[in-house]
Order: C-alpha cells, then structure tokens, then sequence
C-alpha cells in the first residue's frame, strides 16, 4: 500500500481545490496541500524529528491540522492533535505520555506560557507567526529524506479517557487511517463533487477521519471552520452550501433552539451526521418537516470512527438505530459468557476490521484489554433487530458524553475526593436537551464540615476547575448521607442516577 496517497492524488487533481479555510476564504488547491506537506516534513527533519517520533498541535480547525497531518506521515513521525480545551494539568499529564520533539500552537489559547511552565524541554512552534509561513516560501525541499513508513506502522495518536479516566494516547496506522476512508467512500456514496464544513474539532477522531480525510482521499473539498458557533455555522452553511456535514447532537439542538437553521441553505446537503449521542428528536422531526433527515452514526477512537450505514427509511422509522455496519466491517455482540447472544439479545458490542486502531501508547496492559482477538471491545452495549439494523443501548463502560465530549466519573471523582470537605462522591449522567447527558455529583460530606449551602457549591466547582476542564465540572450537586447499594456491597450507580435525576426534573437541586 502507498501511504503517501496526497502526492497522488495532487498528480491527479493538480489544481482542483481541496481545502478553504472559511475565516479568510484562503484557498489550497492537492498541489498546494502536497508542497506544504514535503516542506513541512524537510522542516520537521532539520528540527530533529524522526521515524515515530511525536509532532504536537494545540490548535483550533485550521489548516496547521492538515500540513502536520500530511507532513509527518510523509517521514513516519507520528501526529498528536491535542485538546485545546483542556486544564494545565491535563495537558501536563498528556505531554509527559507523548513526549514530543516539537509542539505547534496557537498563541491565543494561551497554551505557550501553560507549556514554559510544564518545562522548558519542547521545541515550539506558533502556527499563525510569520515564521511558519516561511516554511512553505522555500523554493525546493530537495533536502527531505524519504522514509520508507510501513502501512501498518501509527500515523496519528488521538487521547481519550480510559476506563480509569486516565488519557491513553490510541494509535492509528496509515493503513487503518486509508482503509477507514475507503469504507466511508464506498459505503457512503463520496465523490469527488462533495464538500464538507469541518466543525468538529480536528483533535477528535470524527473531526479528522468523519468526512474530512475520507474526503480529500476521493478528491473532494473540505472547508475549515475553527470551532463550532451558530451565527458562523449558518452562514458558513449558506456560502458553501456543502453536500456532507458532520455536527454532535450539541450543535443540531443550539442551531434549532435559537432558530437559526438555514434550510434552504442546507438543501444541498446529502447527508447528515449525528455522533457521540443521538439527536433530540425535536431536533430530528424539525429537520424530517423540510425534508432533511440525520443520521445517528456510531463510531469510537478506537475504530472507525464510521462503522454503520443507515437508509432515509431507517433514519425515519428507527430514529435511534445506527443501522446496519459497512460492508468490511465485521460486527457481534457478547453476552456476560463470552458468548455471542441471539438476535434481539443485548450485547456488547464488538467490532474489527482493517480501520481499527494498533494500541495504546505505552500501555501494553490496556491495549491487551481492548482486544478480543480481532475485535475491539467498545464496551458500549446494544442489540440487532429482525432487519438487522443495530441499537445502542447503554454504556458497559462508566463514560458520560456530554455536547460529544468524554467525562469519566472517576475522574471527576479522583478530584473532587480531595476537597477537604468531601467524605465519599460518585459522579452520574443526567439527561440534557442541549448537551446530550450532563453531569452531576453525589456527595458525602465529612462530619462538621458545611452543609449543604451555596457557598459550598460553588466552592466545589471552583476547585474542580482547578484541575478538570469546564465540562467537566457538575452541573449538579445531590448532597446526601448515604449511597444506594447493591447486592456485593458496591454503590447501585444506576438508583443513585434515578434519584439525582428525579431531582433536578423536580427542580430540588440547584444548577450551577
């Protein structure tokens, strides 16, 4: 397999526009892409970076994501798009895991002084400084040493939380990378005339690999937009009238809510897509009356992230289902036993094929736990219909999502242990309209501290925020004396759920 399919593809569609940056309309034609991409890898080589070593990016949706992306492929360095939204010290945790040679950044998201004080060990570098832009002046890139890179070797390593909330670095080979764009062209219909508005964020798996590399593959055009926001969605929808788009539940609800939703500007749209959660079916019905239809997708770093197909009949009488799984990709379901369950039986979920990710960075324990066999265990549970269309159904693993993003409540719960007022916690989900699941915080405080007051709330939040990022932090705190149990003596996470729930639908507790 040749892995360096931009230079190809630049051969075959020299001067056709493969990316549109929608701040400035800045315009890259596969040439363009393909010559910033071999300048940047003989830039990456001068500065010391190497076969597998680690190049970083701190940075909204711009076109950096792509010139790193390409580049280090290029040289068989591996590219780590990092959260931009995350605390000092969750960046602190990630940087010591990867350890990389070179951090590109974005001076307005402050990351530079954050990244000093981590240490002073990391090359760094401002993607909107001149400096960078110098890179693609040069006129020849003869120095550039081509490394032969194997297809099965990591192209890309993207963190999420494990199980224990701790961030695990998941590598993706170029060939999972190739194959999990050849899956979306032939299972989703793309060609070369479609387009797509990159909203996501570019250092999630969906923001990079949904439509946006399996769409400069096929010869397509991808357009660029920073972050999600709606005055610039809509009128990013209305100028590029894209015929793919990929939003989290988060951004279909904000868009209807505030009635911003440009429908003839979405008439030249194919294709809908909803991951990380389904869509509020208010949502989903005032798309359905203009004729629109979205699609809840299912995918996770691990593999993917497309895995299912889903019929405009499927999208209408089975809102909640995935649907059925691409041609390639090979899916089961396992009970409790080992065992795979009949039809209609709830399952975990198991998926393999050659989009699949190669491990965990540095942690041969969890990537062994991630595999059975072939097939990666997602942990989420689901079953299949008559019709053999797939529904998830709940979460095997403790994961909250909220507005797409990861929460694991033992993270939360590692922080919030530490408040000196606190003598027990345990994180739940609770249901949100807007952000999917939101999350919340039962609480046991120790003797003779504070009741329950408003002071405390908010002194419980400021010290979250300390070490966790906003979304993370409760939206919610249930104050009790004791938690529910079960039978082995374990917290019942699921009547605690109940009851939090059941008190904020009562307005009892008080939103922060």
């Amino acid at each position: 397999m040749d892995i360096d399919w931009l230079q190809k593809r630049a051969q075959i569609d020299p001067q056709k526009v493969a990316v549109i940056d929608s701040l400035t309309d800045r315009k890259w034609t596969f040439t363009d892409l393909n010559q910033r991409a071999r300048k940047l890898a003989a830039y990456l080589q001068q500065h010391g970076v190497g076969v597998g070593d680690r190049v970083a990016l701190f940075a909204k949706n711009d076109i950096s994501h792509l010139d790193l992306f390409f580049a280090t492929s290029k040289i068989g360095a591996i590219f780590v798009p990092l959260n931009w939204r995350l605390s000092l010290m969750e960046l602190n945790d990630i940087l010591s895991d990867c350890d990389p040679t070179i951090i590109f950044y974005d001076e307005s998201l402050r990351v530079k002084e954050e990244v000093v004080y981590i240490g002073d060990k990391y090359q760094l570098r401002d993607v909107h400084q001149v400096a960078y832009e110098d890179v693609f002046s040069q006129k020849e890139f003869a120095h550039l040493k081509v490394n032969y890179v194997k297809k099965d070797e990591p192209a890309v390593m993207i963190y999420t939380s494990g199980t224990t909330g701790a961030p695990k670095g998941t590598l993706l080979s170029h060939s999972g990378i190739i194959h999990n764009a050849f899956f979306t062209i032939s299972n989703w219909k793309l060609t070369a005339q479609d387009s797509t508005i990159t909203i996501g964020p570019m250092f999630h798996s969906a923001g990079l690999f949904c439509f946006t590399v399996p769409l400069l593959l096929v010869g397509g055009t991808v357009i660029l937009q920073p972050t999600y926001e709606a005055q610039l969605t809509t009128e990013n929808m209305s100028k590029y009238r894209p015929t793919r788009v990929f939003m989290v539940p988060t951004m279909y609800y904000d868009l209807w809510q505030r009635g911003m939703i440009d429908y003839e500007a979405l008439s030249s749209v194919k294709q809908l897509i909803s991951g990380g959660a389904p869509p509020s079916q208010k949502v989903e019905q005032a798309f359905e009356e203009k004729g629109l239809y979205i699609q809840n997708s299912y995918g996770i770093t691990e593999v993917g992230p497309n895995n299912f197909n889903k019929s405009k009949t499927t999208v209408t009488n089975k809102p909640t289902s995935v649907g059925k799984p691409f041609m390639f990709a090979k899916v089961r379901l396992i009970g409790d036993d080992g065992v795979e369950v009949k039809q209609g039986e709830v399952g975990e979920l198991q998926i393999a094929g050659e989009h699949g990710f190669i491990g965990y960075w540095n942690n041969t324990k969890a990537s062994l736990e991630s595999f059975a066999g072939e097939y990666v265990r997602t942990g989420d549970l689901a079953y299949e219909d008559e019709d053999g269309d797939y529904f998830i159904v709940d979460r095997k693993k403790d994961m909250i999502i909220t507005g797409g993003e990861n929460v694991f409540p033992s993270e939360v719960e590692n922080v919030l242990h530490a408040h000196p007022a606190v003598r027990n916690v345990c994180v739940v989900p609770f249901p949100n309209d807007r952000w999917g699941e939101s999350v919340a915080a039962a609480v046991i405080l120790k003797d003779k501290c504070p009741r329950e007051t408003t002071e405390l709330v908010k002194d419980l939040s400021d010290y979250a925020l300390r070490f966790l990022t906003k979304y993370k932090i409760p939206k919610f705190y249930y104050f009790t004396k004791e938690f529910p149990l079960n039978g082995t003596g374990k917290i019942n996470k699921r009547a605690l759920k109940k009851v939090v729930t059941s008190q904020i639908k009562d307005g009892t507790l008080q939103h922060i």
